[in-house]
């Protein structure tokens, strides 16, 4: 009898023991350990507030920061404070954060999570030595280096991104073969990964201007009709700047009649709150410009403005 009871004894301790060791366990997650599908999505839903400029992209990130429950998660967040910030009016208060992440990420092992995190601060340093440094070269062999480590990394749906931002290094070069190649290899991956086709929308107009500036005016007319398909799903600032560019094809192929479109804005916002679409006034002649970021330019309109857009259009300067 009293061996048994020795036996139920020892067993509960051993269950006991059992119990707290995974307990210990599941508190002490091993840094560089597979996210969690909950982690990624509310990092990424935080990605989308930064690249929207949203007023409460800093706060979310703030609030992961606080929230880390370990070091990797830590410097995930810290790298989307250094991105917040290239995005910023300040764009190189990001050097000490992309800093440090990289540092902090050369020291771990290899690992899907590691290259995703380093991909991540190299991407955002190429984005900055781009950008705002004209450091054609370094962006270019770091924009390289991103790609490679996203393709051994747990985000491989940014690959896309990236190759997209090898392009435009190498546009930026004027080395329009190469810029063409890798506008290319990102869509292949978009339609390997099953990603939304919105995303091809950068890609089809980069394309879309390359092969203009290469003179390919029926290939280029194909990416352009192929980015139309999407105008519907563009922000205001791309459908305009879409339009404009498609402009550019119909001048430089000599169709005049078709060279630009002027849109205006009618009302700020519809019934719905939504930003309003633009509204067609014909075609116009490049006049003057002046000024940078914004820059204001004139154009003559080859027929009058329509009088009932003449009270919204008071400021500008037609001939």
């Amino acid at each position: 009898m009293k061996t048994k009871k020795m036996i139920n004894s020892l067993i509960k301790r051993c269950s006991c023991f059992v119990m707290g060791a995974l307990l210990v366990a599941a508190c002490q997650r091993p840094a560089g350990s597979a996210e969690t599908d909950e982690a990624r999505e509310t990092l990424r839903k935080v990605d989308d507030s930064i690249a929207a400029q949203s007023p409460l992209a800093r706060k979310l990130v703030e609030q992961g920061l606080k929230e880390a429950e370990d070091s990797f998660a830590f410097y995930e967040y810290y790298s989307r404070m250094g991105k917040y910030f290239c995005l910023s009016s300040t764009p190189d208060s990001m050097v000490p954060y992309i800093d440090k992440v990289i540092q902090f990420a050369k020291q771990q092992p290899e690992s899907p999570r590691r290259n995703s995190l380093l991909a991540f601060a190299y991407n955002t340093q190429a984005a900055n030595y781009h950008n705002f440094h004209k450091k054609g070269d370094e962006a270019l062999a770091l924009y390289l280096e991103t790609y490679r480590l996203s393709l051994a990394s747990d985000a491989k749906d940014q690959s896309p991104m990236i190759c997209a931002n090898v392009g435009d290094a190498y546009l930026a070069q004027n080395q329009l073969p190469e810029a063409a190649q890798w506008y290319r290899r990102a869509l292949f991956l978009v339609d390997s990964l099953n990603l939304p086709k919105k995303e091809n929308i950068t890609l089809y107009l980069g394309l879309a201007t390359i092969y203009l500036q290469l003179n390919d005016f029926d290939t280029s007319l194909q990416y352009y009709q192929q980015t139309e398909k999407y105008f519907n799903q563009m922000s205001v600032a791309m459908q305009a700047y879409y339009l404009n560019n498609y402009g550019n094809y119909y001048y430089y192929s000599k169709d005049y009649k078709n060279s630009l479109r002027l849109f205006l804005r009618e009302f700020k916002n519809d019934v719905y709150g939504n930003t309003a679409p633009y509204n067609y006034l014909g075609t116009a002649n490049y006049v003057s410009h002046n000024g940078s970021r914004p820059m204001n330019i004139t154009w003559r309109l080859d027929a009058p403005i329509p009088a009932k857009y003449l009270k919204k259009t008071n400021k500008l300067v037609v001939g």
